[in-house]
């Protein structure tokens, strides 16, 4: 998979810890056979942009 390619979608719930949301990307990202480092775009709503541990994780 080129990194071009891949973007990781996020929906968390509020109160979602930056551990918690690292640990599910990373979930993802590597049954997709990919590593966090290849992630070239996260996205989420509008709302939950403004989420703290969505910033800090991002």
């Amino acid at each position: 998979m080129n990194a071009t390619e891949l973007g990781v979608g996020l929906g968390v719930r509020t109160g979602a810890t930056v551990a918690e949301i690292g640990h599910l990307v990373d979930a993802v990202l590597e049954e997709a056979g990919a590593h966090r480092a290849e992630s070239v775009v996260l996205a989420t709503t509008e709302r939950r942009s403004a989420d703290p541990a969505v910033r800090a994780f991002a």
